[in-house]
């Protein structure tokens, strides 16, 4: 089964006139769907003025060409994020829908996607539309449109898969002990207490 997200690539050159992009040359990204599903098209600023129907693109906006940088291979290279979320497009398999949306969330929340729009579909289905601020790949991801219960169980399974430790739940009757009040009639003894967070912490999950 077709799951609806993918990965599409940056062109070093105008979908058009094939011209080369040069560094920090304004390009436009245009992302349609044809036949073989999403696609993605880039454009020079002189190319992109003489498309007249821009309104029949799923979305499309504005980017600076940046060459990409040259990353020495580790071959030990610990897993992160990313990698995991590559890995799970890659695999197209759609009981990890919901770890996709998750992984994607995190890498928005470490700035490594951005946000570029929201395709709603008519059967309300999402797809998140991001690109990568170094690479400025474009990630299509569907969105599993997840309630607040469902999302810890999957956080655990993410910050475990990538090495991680998740946060120890406080059991109930620490939770009574903790909320009683004080037997001298103070509250100095749970004045200033954090609240435990729900949420991973993404420093847990950094190389």
């Amino acid at each position: 089964m077709a799951v609806d997200w993918d990965i599409k690539s940056r062109g070093e050159s105008c979908h058009q006139c094939k011209k080369s992009f040069t560094e920090g040359e304004s390009y436009y990204t245009a992302l349609s769907f044809g036949e073989e599903g999403y696609e993605r098209s880039d454009h020079c600023q002189a190319c992109w003025k003489k498309i007249p129907a821009k309104e029949s693109y799923i979305s499309y906006w504005q980017g600076s060409f940046s060459p990409p940088a040259e990353k020495p291979v580790d071959p030990l290279q610990k897993e992160n994020a990313e990698t995991f979320l590559r890995q799970c497009i890659e695999e197209n398999d759609p009981s990890k829908v919901n770890v996709v949306y998750i992984l994607a969330i995190m890498l928005e929340r470490k700035k490594v996607l951005i946000e570029k729009d929201i395709e709603e579909r008519k059967d309300g289905t999402k797809i998140r539309i991001y690109q990568h601020r170094e690479t400025e790949e474009t990630f299509l991801i569907l969105d599993p449109q997840l309630r607040l219960a469902d999302l810890e169980p999957i956080q655990e399974e993410v910050v475990i898969t990538l090495g991680g430790t998740p946060p120890k739940k406080r059991l109930p009757a620490e939770e009574t002990t903790a909320d009683a009040p004080s037997t001298d009639g103070s509250d100095d003894a749970t004045e200033g207490k954090e609240e435990d967070d729900d949420e991973f912490d993404d420093d847990e999950l950094d190389d």
